[in-house]
């Protein structure tokens, strides 16, 4: 059984009855936590993949979604975006592991705390979404030259 794969991630090039889209029309950014770097092996090959040639982009080692209420973080994802060239940006954000498997377990086991955890996830929710509008609403910008799909 094949699994279809999704046009913007075809190399080849493809003609539909709005756009055409080719291998070149696409860059390919993955932002978060280290659960991220499975995707150095998955476009390890691929020169759309702006981690080898942006040294913005790309997992950072305990980056954490609930670190996305800092503007300053927040900013290390849109600024590379914003600098796009190709048609399209494909959006790979891979944060949660970090939060649940480091910081939970920290304050729990190290701190001794008890941790609300329903609070707590509704901060990586809630932080994660907030990013994810902020890069919808980089589409509406006429300043950034590339539509963004986030995955």
């Amino acid at each position: 059984m094949s699994v279809p794969i999704s046009p913007l991630l075809a190399p080849t090039t493809t003609t539909t009855t709005t756009t055409t889209t080719t291998h070149n029309d696409l860059s390919i950014y993955a932002f978060g936590d280290s659960q991220g770097e499975v995707l150095d092996y998955v476009f390890q090959n691929d020169d759309r993949y702006q981690t080898w040639s942006d040294p913005r982009v790309g997992w950072r080692s305990g980056w954490s979604a609930r670190g996305l209420y800092l503007e300053a973080n927040l900013q290390k994802i849109l600024k590379p975006l914003s600098e796009c060239t190709t048609t399209h940006a494909l959006v790979f954000l891979t944060f949660g592991a970090t939060d649940i498997d480091i910081n939970l377990s920290y304050k729990r086991h190290q701190k001794q705390e008890t941790v609300d955890l329903p609070s707590f996830l509704d901060q990586m929710t809630t932080n994660t979404y907030g990013l994810i509008q902020r890069l919808r609403r980089m589409n509406e910008d006429p300043a950034v030259g590339c539509e963004i799909h986030v995955w």
